[in-house]
């Protein structure tokens, strides 16, 4: 091989050699920064998130302050209308009813006396084409519902024999009661609360759904606690709470919600986000692998402690990302579901940011190595020429030919 040749496969092969190593190194560089920014863009994903999820806790817990000043306020006027009314007295008149226990549903017969307010019997009555006196005027001015309850026996079990709450039929919800004991054998709350005379202010299960409420226990003259007076308001029902959850999670993407902890309710939606129903379950929704994920992502973040938000992620039509957290005063676990595609610009972004450094990288290299073989050949040929016709010279000596000395040419 020729000197020319030797020269410039060893320069453009150093050169080659060089460039191909800086690539490298840029490609293993780039790569590992890539990397490093998805880890950083998925841990921001994460406390968008956790965030989104905290907002909708903050934003419930906030709301619980103002339904117990507007329920407080509702069973204020109730009281009111009562005494302006001459107040509620037992008459002499006996009522039969069929008291449903509003848990377990057991029925039992009995006769108590008919209430009166301001001299008039209060009507017995499950229809809303009847109208109550005063109970009837609030809801309509006030919304939410008003109950007078009373007194069944010396336990405390507390009838309905007037009310403003609908049932899921359509009815009133009378001729159901509160039993002092619940089913599980524990003391009711409501009903210890008010045979020791105490208002009782918080979540309460009425006829068939829960609701915040304000128990006020009446009393007869001599004291003794014969009835109570009730007012609430269903949490999903005010405005600005569902108005909040109406809201994308994240900008303009995903969703937030809330469903049923325990119990019936337990993965129905109490605020349905659009497109569902409040009402309707989700508790045996399955990702593509069969797993019940709804039951676990509740489950999950009614066994976490300090209400701290838990992650799930599911894949169904699409792969889902999932933050949830306990509201226990309301048996609640609020939602925050947000799709992967929400993030899809971010990753996109950082794939093609890294794929178009390395391939000016690449370009880069290209044309230093076209210059690097340029130099090479030009360096080649200053190099061997003289030293190829030196070895011309010599040939020609060796077979006793002329010498011809090519004129310098610096």
């Amino acid at each position: 091989m020729k000197l020319r040749k030797r020269v410039l496969l060893m320069g453009g092969g150093m050169a080659a050699a060089v460039v191909v190593l800086m690539t490298g190194i840029g490609y293993w560089k780039m790569s590992g920064f890539a990397a490093q920014a998805e880890g950083a863009a998925g841990k921001l994903q994460d406390w968008s998130l956790d965030i989104a999820t905290r907002k909708g806790q903050a934003a419930v817990d906030a709301m619980e302050g103002l339904l117990d000043k507007q329920v407080d306020g509702m069973l204020n006027e109730f009281e009111a209308r009562i005494r302006e009314g001459g107040g509620i007295h037992r008459s002499e008149q006996a009522q039969t009813w069929t008291a449903v226990n509003q848990y377990d549903k057991s029925e039992q017969t009995l006769v108590l006396p008919a209430l009166k307010i301001g001299g008039k019997v209060m009507p017995k009555t499950a229809s809303f084409s009847v109208p109550l006196p005063i109970l009837d005027g609030l809801t309509k001015r006030q919304g939410g519902s008003f109950t007078v309850f009373q007194r069944m026996n010396e336990a405390g079990d507390m009838l309905r024999v007037a009310t403003t709450v609908r049932t899921a039929t359509g009815t009133r919800g009378v001729g159901t009661f509160i039993p002092a004991i619940n089913p599980d054998g524990a003391p009711n709350k409501v009903i210890e609360t008010i045979l020791r005379k105490e208002p009782y202010q918080g979540a309460a299960f009425v006829v068939d759904s829960w609701v915040h409420a304000e128990y006020r226990p009446l009393l007869d003259p001599a004291g003794r606690v014969v009835g109570i007076l009730y007012a609430g308001q269903k949490q999903q029902a005010v405005p600005a709470i569902r108005s909040y959850f109406e809201m994308p999670a994240l900008g303009d993407q995903g969703r937030m919600f809330v469903l049923g902890a325990k119990g019936d309710a337990k993965g129905t939606f109490i605020i349905a986000p659009p497109g569902e129903r409040d009402g309707d379950s989700i508790l045996d929704a399955t990702d593509t692998e069969g797993n019940a994920y709804v039951s676990q992502l509740i489950d999950m973040a009614v066994a976490a402690k300090d209400a701290e938000p838990v992650h799930l992620e599911a894949t169904t039509d699409q792969k889902l990302h999932y933050r949830a957290t306990y509201f226990p005063k309301w048996d609640w676990v609020i939602v925050t579901e947000v799709p992967d595609s929400a993030f899809a610009d971010v990753h996109n972004a950082l794939h093609s940011g890294r794929n178009s450094t390395i391939l000016m990288m690449v370009g880069a290299g290209a044309l230093i190595l076209v210059a690097a073989l340029a130099l090479a050949h030009r360096f080649a040929g200053s190099l061997a020429g003289p030293i190829e016709t030196l070895s011309g010279l010599g040939h020609r000596f060796s077979e006793g030919k002329d010498l011809q000395v090519p004129p310098n040419r610096t």
